[in-house]
């Protein structure tokens, strides 16, 4: 029997339409040779969240056939206002070679989970961990449990970058952030892990949202990356040329906004002068079939015909 500690996997939930919630899951991730994924399901305006168990991993099949799982997860919905309002529960998931796919409940949400102000939902996305906190194993693979502790790491799934837990799709673009700016974070206070991730995913997605066309942006996408630039600056961060780069990417928008309107009036014009040539060519088509009648020379018998 073994117990591992303090492993994380860390899910991010993007681009999040507060109005009409979508089913959403997290990429799967491996608990002593079993997948597991989170599952996102919407309730009306909110959300409910469920583990599911998806069998034992492919890579994890000379697992004895008695064996069996007693593990804790710790499910954080992480608060970006307060760590103090973020939500946390333990769940204890039991787990067999017996035991067919299916989910478990992990934490009712809270009421205001997708509010603007609660601070949970943060530029559109919110940031979900889950720690293993002790894991029990009986009966293990032929290796003596090796496969299952290598396994169990997997769950983890984040790397440190500088002090910072990111995914490891996220890793070369903090490192870049860190080697074109290395103090952005010198001056932000000591924090929990999970609260620097949260940090860290909100400044790549205001990156992220500056990356895209400045014509494809709304007004309601550059309100919130105004918020979310002031969040992180309040965190502690050094974003001056973040702040710089949103102003350009809003001037950039007000051009393309004040074209458009230009050219659409452009369009409208050059339909009215369209309209008003076809109008002209039927009056000259008009005039010309009126010249054409009138232009004929009278007939001799014409000439002497009386009234």
């Amino acid at each position: 029997m073994e117990k591992e500690v303090d492993k994380k996997f860390v899910w991010v939930i993007k681009d999040l339409n507060v109005f009409y919630p979508k089913q959403s899951h997290s990429d799967p991730f491996l608990i002593a040779g079993s997948r597991w994924r989170l599952l996102a399901l919407p309730k009306g305006t909110n959300y409910e969240f469920f583990y599911q168990y998806m069998g034992v991993a492919d890579s994890c099949q000379s697992l004895t056939s008695s064996w069996r799982r007693h593990v804790k997860l710790r499910l954080t919905i992480v608060n970006g206002i307060s760590h103090k309002r973020s939500i946390v529960t333990d769940s204890d998931l039991y787990f067999d070679e017996n035991l067919p796919a299916c989910s478990y409940p992990t934490v009712p949400p809270p009421f205001n989970l997708l509010a603007r102000d609660a601070g949970f939902l943060i530029c559109r996305e919110i940031t979900i961990v889950i720690e293993v906190v002790s894991l029990e194993v009986i009966g293990t693979s032929n290796n003596d449990g090796a496969k299952s502790i290598d396994l169990l790491k997997q769950t983890q799934q984040i790397i440190d970058v500088n002090g910072f837990q990111v995914l490891p799709s996220q890793v070369e673009s903090v490192k870049r952030i860190f080697e074109i700016y290395p103090n952005i974070a010198s001056e932000v206070p000591s924090m929990k892990p999970c609260l620097k991730t949260l940090y860290m995913n909100v400044l790549l997605g205001i990156i992220q949202t500056l990356c895209q066309l400045p014509g494809e942006l709304s007004d309601t996408d550059l309100d919130e990356a105004s918020i979310a630039v002031l969040f992180v600056s309040q965190g502690g961060f050094k974003v001056d040329w973040l702040e710089n780069k949103l102003k350009e990417v809003k001037e950039k928008k007000k051009k393309v906004d004040n074209g458009k309107a230009r050219l659409q009036q452009i369009e409208e014009d050059l339909q009215k002068l369209n309209q008003k040539r076809l109008d002209l060519k039927d009056i000259l088509d008009e005039e010309k079939a009126n010249d054409l009648t009138a232009n004929v020379p009278l007939s001799f018998n014409d000439v002497l015909k009386m009234f």
